[in-house]
This record gives structure tokens, C-alpha cells and sequence, in this order.
């Protein structure tokens, strides 16, 4: 697992327990599940918990900075699409939306976690 993931999935299990979201034991068992099924922290409470991504969502974003979006309201740029091979989009599920000023290809994706795979 990459520094990046670690990093990001140790903020989202310490800010799940602070918030009684999530019990240590039941943090424990998150983390046991997605190294068994090769899966992230953000997958194994959202399956394991049932806690919809509704949620987590804006605590992923007030925990790590990393912002979420309506993808009914994006606006593709056809520059972005291209950007991004078709087969790295599959596998990481993400969807290219646009190019920033700086360059940086920004992206949405189904589990944050996958960010940082993503070279």
C-alpha cells in the first residue's frame, strides 16, 4: 500500500472513531477486511457498516481536503477526457473532468483512495 493511501485511510478510520461513527473493534475489522479483499478502507466500512458515501463523502473532504462532486453538474472538457487512458479509468473507476490552470488533471472517482494510484 502506497504512504499516500495509509495516510489517507488513517484519517478517515481516526476521524470515523472520534466521531462514534465507528467503534475501535469495529476500525479493526475495516482495516482486516480490506487488506483480506484487497479492497480500501473507504469500500470495507461503506460494505461491512453500511455507511453510505453520502456520508463519508464531506468527511473524507473536512478530513483529508480531498473535495467531492456532483457529477450531474460537471462540465467535461474534452481535453480532460483524452488525458486519461481509457484502461487506467476503468481500473481505478475514475472519470477525467477537467484540466486545472496549474495542468493537474482533476478527476472523480468512486473511492478516494484511488488517487493516489493513479500516476
Amino acid at each position: 500500500m502506497k504512504r499516500g493511501v495509509r495516510d489517507f485511510e488513517g484519517r478517515l478510520g481516526l476521524a470515523l472513531t472520534e466521531l462514534g461513527m465507528l467503534t475501535k473493534d469495529q476500525l479493526d475489522t475495516s482495516l482486516c477486511f480490506s487488506e483480506e479483499h484487497d479492497c480500501s478502507l473507504f469500500a470495507s466500512v461503506e460494505h461491512l457498516w453500511r455507511i453510505p458515501r453520502t456520508t463519508l463523502f464531506p468527511l473524507i473532504y473536512l478530513t483529508t481536503g480531498i473535495p467531492f462532486t456532483n457529477l450531474s453538474a460537471a462540465i467535461f472538457q474534452q481535453e480532460a477526457i483524452q488525458a486519461l487512458p481509457q484502461e487506467l479509468a476503468h481500473k481505478y473507476q475514475s472519470v477525467p473532468i477537467r484540466i486545472d490552470g496549474t495542468g493537474h488533471l482533476r478527476l472523480a472517482t468512486t473511492d478516494p483512495a484511488y488517487l493516489d494510484a493513479i500516476p
